[in-house]
């Protein structure tokens, strides 16, 4: 049980630090990369911060990190709750490259059209790695 636990913090920490990497870069002369987070500094106003859905990333994975290693008195079934949560990491990448994807081929095979990068790779592995060591803790559980 304990693996599973590390392996849950694990996924957790490939989700969070995902969504401050790059997740998609489009264009052929000048590049731009767009981030989940991007965090930047104003002039003269403090931190400016920029979401392109990677606080919502960052929100869910410190909600199932806390589901699992320290379960609330007040959820009656935290791993059932974590496993909603990991699904919904899962459904928001899943959502975010099938929108690349759709960029791409509207594209038509363009030069600097937008494609995948490291942080969204990072994002979509962790909710993978989080919804299965979810729904082996579920097993376990239950028996």
């Amino acid at each position: 049980m304990k693996w599973l636990k590390v392996l849950c913090v694990v996924g957790a920490l490939l989700a969070m630090v995902g969504s401050f990497l790059p997740w998609w870069c489009e264009g052929d002369f000048i590049w731009y990369c767009t981030k989940g987070v991007r965090i930047s500094w104003g002039m003269g106003s403090g931190p400016v911060i920029d979401d392109n859905g990677g606080m919502l990333v960052l929100i869910l994975a410190i909600i199932v990190v806390l589901l699992i290693i320290w379960p609330p008195g007040i959820v009656k079934d935290p791993i059932t709750l974590a496993i909603v949560c990991e699904s919904g990491l899962v459904a928001i990448s899943m959502y975010h490259i099938g929108r690349l994807v759709i960029r791409r081929i509207m594209m038509g095979g363009m030069i600097g059209a937008p494609e995948v990068k490291l942080g969204l790779v990072m994002v979509m592995l962790g909710s993978l790695i989080l919804v299965v060591t979810g729904w082996c803790q579920r097993q376990k559980s239950a028996t």
